[in-house]
């Protein structure tokens, strides 16, 4: 799963500490923070997936979504692709295998959407066979494009403006 994690100056950090301890509204402000950066980067990430032709077959793009949970005393958000093996390659580049092919293949055949004419079903067949994919981001960038607006959204929820 290829996935952005967000982490603040010090201050900021022990402030949403202290929230959680303190107080169930603070709680709530900052959940609510989480689930709109988690939802903006969400939605860019599969506006450029669209923009760089990677939704060919929808499965990468029905694989992303965000998730926001609890991790000891602090709140995560998690933003990715969850279940498509090949995403990492996508985002960071780097060799396609016949072991990773088959497992592409399988996991398609699992979800019942396989199509035994697909272009694709026979990536790879010789075992020396690699490819080498080119990174195309989708995640990254859109974390950066909302950077600025989910730091600030992430400090009003903090200093309890939000």
């Amino acid at each position: 799963m290829s996935d952005v994690r967000v982490t603040g100056e010090k201050i900021i950090l022990q402030k949403i500490a202290d929230l959680r301890k303190n107080s169930m509204t603070g709680s709530i402000a900052i959940f609510k923070a989480l689930k709109t950066a988690a939802t903006l980067v969400e939605s860019q990430t599969k506006l450029n997936l669209r923009r760089e032709k990677m939704a060919v077959s929808g499965f990468l793009m029905n694989s992303i979504r965000n998730e926001i949970r609890a991790q000891g005393s602090s709140m995560v958000a998690e933003i990715g692709s969850f279940g498509v093996v090949y995403a990492r390659l996508h985002e960071m580049g780097g060799d396609f295998t016949p072991k990773m092919a088959r497992a592409m293949m399988l996991s398609i055949q699992e979800s019942g959407r396989y199509d035994k004419n697909y272009p694709g079903k026979d990536v790879a067949p010789d075992p020396r066979d690699r490819k080498r994919f080119r990174a195309r981001p989708f995640l990254g960038p859109a974390y950066e494009f909302h950077k600025k607006r989910i730091n600030e959204l992430l400090q009003k929820a903090v200093m309890g403006e939000g």
